[in-house]
């Protein structure tokens, strides 16, 4: 006959497990709602669009300082002086000579009136372009003599680093001056 066979080994019927106090099998929780939808997200507000706020404020803070420096403009060109002002077009002159020396250049223009010399001024200097100091004399076809002129307005202008050291202003200005006290034609 055959000799009894020991027992087979075979595993707990439990599992057995460490450092726990509770015995017997573990099984981890269910999820909660397990076959639920999910549970919607609280109802929040949209997040705020500061950087329309901020660019809203910019824009406002450029327009009102365009707005408040073409004001000021317009009143300190209401401060000038009538003679001073350009106008759309010159009266006649004529310019009666030109001298030249180093970097300086001297346009002598004789006008008939005393109307609108800067606009003589301005339109005598618009088409000068060569580096060089321009100083440019205006005085009345009448009244001078021989030695001295009818002075009636003084302007220099400068064009490049010769112009600058020439007159002294920087490269691209320009300076005008009424001669006060004089007439033309003289009286």
């Amino acid at each position: 006959m055959s000799q009894p066979q020991p027992p087979r080994w075979q595993p707990p019927q439990q599992p057995i497990t460490w450092g726990t106090s509770q015995h017997g099998p573990q099984q981890p929780p269910p999820p909660p709602n397990w076959g639920a939808p999910a549970p919607r997200p609280p109802h929040t507000k949209p997040p705020k669009n500061k950087a329309g706020k901020i660019l809203g404020i910019v824009a406002a803070c450029i327009v009102g300082f365009f707005v408040v420096a073409l004001t000021i403009g317009a009143i300190v060109q209401e401060d000038e002086p009538a003679d001073e002002k350009p106008a759309a077009k010159p009266p006649a002159y004529t310019v009666v000579d030109r001298k030249e020396a180093g970097h300086s250049r001297q346009i002598t223009i004789e006008v008939d009136t005393t109307n609108d010399l800067r606009a003589v001024f301005e339109d005598s200097i618009k088409d000068l372009t060569e580096n060089a100091g321009y100083t440019i004399l205006i005085n009345c076809s009448t009244g001078g003599t021989e030695s001295v002129d009818n002075r009636l307005a003084n302007g220099n202008y400068a064009i490049g680093n010769y112009g600058t050291a020439a007159t002294g202003l920087d490269d691209g200005e320009k300076k005008f001056e009424l001669v006060e006290g004089r007439s033309c034609p003289a009286k």
